[in-house]
């Protein structure tokens, strides 16, 4: 076996082991240092990914929309969290404190309103321990006295609701019209209760004569049967 290698900066033989080459007197980097630097390097990252997965949830997790309105911890916020969904309240937007609400149902209640991706608002209120005491969808209570009483759903219609409907709406109206092909469709309202579906409307479509009128629409639904059980076109009712 050689005794010897070769210098890699004035490619002279030198002894095996020199760590300094006699000749141009440059010091020789051992063949292990990157390996090192890269034991290095991961045992960093590990450490670093430790020390996140250990350290207060509080200082790395951001504060949900709730705790930020009301002020509240985090266990205060899933405990309300936890009610919303109760009374189907889960694609909200933003949640806002509302003073004009403040102590209207007792004298240290707090009220907040819970805006909808909609546009549409829940009005929540809480006692002094951040615990929910009402929720309220327009005249319709949704939670009361530690009970969910209804759904949001019960007076809300969802996306897939609003494209079912809208759809046969349309279907309806346009074997109505003398030209369905010039049918525009807009001023779309909904309304939602137990027991039936409102949609109300507008289009805009072409006479027998080629002018363009405007006619008023309102259908009621049944939601258990989906059967519709009221149809005004222009004021008179279609369903005998």
């Amino acid at each position: 076996m050689s005794e010897t290698k070769v210098c890699k900066f004035c490619q002279s033989e030198i002894p095996k082991k020199a760590k300094v080459c006699p000749n141009c007197k440059k010091t020789l980097k051992q063949g292990h240092g990157c390996l090192i630097s890269l034991i290095v390097f991961i045992g960093m990252i590990v450490a670093i990914g430790y020390a996140i997965m250990n350290a207060d949830p509080e200082i790395y997790v951001e504060k949900s929309k709730i705790e930020e309105a009301v002020g509240c911890s985090q266990d205060e916020a899933k405990a309300i969290e936890d009610i919303l969904k109760q009374c189907d309240i889960t694609d909200y937007q933003d949640v806002k404190a509302d003073e004009g609400l403040n102590g209207a149902w007792k004298k240290n209640d707090k009220g907040f309103r819970i805006e909808m991706q909609d546009g549409k608002e829940v009005l929540m209120w809480l006692n002094k321990n951040n615990k929910v005491i009402i929720l309220k969808y327009g005249e319709n209570m949704l939670y009361k006295k530690g009970k969910a009483k209804a759904k949001l759903t019960d007076y809300v219609l969802s996306s897939e609701e609003v494209t079912k409907w809208e759809v046969e709406c349309k279907s309806q109206v346009k074997a109505m019209l003398k030209s369905p092909s010039s049918a525009k469709f807009g001023g779309w309202k909904y309304g939602k209760n137990k027991k039936q579906i409102i949609v109300q409307g507008y289009v805009d479509a072409e006479n027998s004569f080629g002018a363009e009128i405007r006619s008023q629409f309102q259908f009621k639904i049944n939601r258990k049967t989906e059967a519709i059980t009221s149809f005004i076109f222009d004021g008179q009712e279609l369903m005998q």
